[in-house]
């Protein structure tokens, strides 16, 4: 528990800020591996980096100290220790702004004549937006891009939530940096495509062409880095930590940019996200056998999304009833 280990706050937001030393990082990944609630407190103090602009930083400020005064606050101690808890909240909230936790705030320059930009493409739509070095960047339904409307210093630095295809202008001096709340991809010049949900558990990266560089960043121990060849996935499970490198067919991965679909061996629930998105509508499956179904398929652009369910019944015994802009999905 944070009452019984008080060195843990400064340690945490030691390696949050990527400056903790060996024994702090051993200390956190501890405590880590006590409670897997503590995890989730770590994670989305993490997350917090992606909320915006530094601008915002002070809203988040508050949010970092509802999440740790939530989880402190189920304990019932004495009075004298349930201050210490609510100063140690405030403290760590304040030391994680102070340390600049926002991601976005990373890719800032000190030069304040450089604004920054931030990219929605809305659910049911698409965008392709072309950057101040000639990259191009497809950003898929629910997805957000942040960058600057100019590129200075040793990287180029973006900042993706949700999913997005990279064609990358070759500049070995100033190599491409795509940050995401867990990994970081890194290349020089290359087609690759990034998918980096906030609600799905895994983050993808599949390389069309070149070689990329993709970190893990959120390792208390050490940075792990895996370089990819074309063809080859990297598969970050947030849940359970583990890395995956796959061999596929690249370019099956890119198929939303034509506006088509391609589901490989997936599960239902991971398939209907990425339904609501494309389609812009709400499907609730009533099953939780369903939810866990494994399909398969590749669907043309102009395909609705009754003829991808339709086929998708065929091969399993459930059926769907839409009413305006929700459909439910029930077994037969």
């Amino acid at each position: 528990m944070i009452k019984d280990n008080p060195e843990i706050l400064p340690a945490i937001v030691a390696v949050i800020n990527k400056t903790a030393t060996n024994e702090e990082k051993m200390l956190v990944d501890n405590w880590l591996s006590e409670d897997e609630k503590n995890y989730a407190i770590f994670e989305k103090l993490q997350k917090i980096r992606y909320n915006g602009s530094f601008e915002h930083a002070y809203d988040s400020k508050e949010r970092i100290f509802n999440i740790i005064q939530n989880r402190v606050s189920k304990y019932s101690y004495k009075r004298k220790t349930k201050m210490w808890q609510y100063i140690s909240a405030a403290s760590i909230a304040l030391l994680i702004i102070i340390g600049g936790l926002s991601l976005f705030s990373t890719i800032k320059s000190t030069d304040e004549n450089i604004s920054y930009v931030e990219t929605k493409c809305e659910y049911g739509s698409k965008s392709k937006i072309t950057l101040s070095d000639g990259s191009i960047v497809e950003l898929n339904s629910g997805s957000v891009l942040r960058y600057p409307n100019s590129f200075s210093g040793k990287e180029r630095v973006v900042v993706l939530e949700g999913e997005a295809y990279f064609d990358v202008a070759k500049n070995k001096q100033q190599p491409f940096v795509v940050k995401t709340n867990s990994i970081n991809v890194k290349v020089l010049g290359t087609h690759f495509n990034v998918k980096a949900y906030s609600d799905d558990n895994k983050i993808i990266t599949t390389l069309l062409e070149g070689l990329v560089k993709v970190e893990k960043t959120d390792s208390l121990l050490n940075e792990q880095s895996i370089i990819l060849s074309p063809n080859q996935q990297y598969v970050f499970d947030r849940l359970s930590g583990s890395v995956n490198i796959n061999e596929v067919d690249a370019s099956m991965y890119a198929t939303w940019r034509n506006g088509g679909y391609y589901f490989d061996a997936e599960t239902f629930s991971d398939i209907v996200k990425k339904l609501e998105r494309g389609f812009n509508i709400r499907i609730d499956i009533k099953s939780p056998r369903l939810q866990n179904e494994l399909f398969s398929g590749v669907f043309d652009r102009g395909e609705s999304i009754q003829q991808i369910l339709d086929l998708f019944k065929k091969h399993r015994k459930f059926d769907y009833r839409q009413a305006g802009n929700v459909i439910e999905i029930y077994e037969i």
